[in-house]
């Protein structure tokens, strides 16, 4: 696992990192947050990144870039890459 400074988990709730998740620096993780992976690697997340509460990342399928948003609630899954 890869953790750039200024991570920032804002409550105490859980939130789960598979180890070979990607972190860039000064990422915001909210509660009830999973980074995981069910086979190979989990998902690499880029500089400046605010995840929200209850979003699932699984597997490495994207990359989430500089300065991007994800919010899930319930089964909405927003997925935000650059340049596509």
């Amino acid at each position: 696992m890869k953790i750039g400074y200024g991570l920032y988990i804002g409550h105490g709730g859980p939130v789960i990192i598979n180890p070979t998740a990607v972190i860039g620096n000064n990422v915001n993780l909210s509660q009830f947050t999973t980074i995981g992976s069910n086979e190979g690697k989990a998902a690499i997340i880029g500089d400046n990144v605010y995840i929200g509460p209850q979003v699932v990342l699984l597997q490495n399928l994207f990359q989430i870039m500089l300065q991007q948003l994800v919010i899930m609630q319930r089964l909405l899954i927003i997925i935000i890459q650059e340049n596509i």
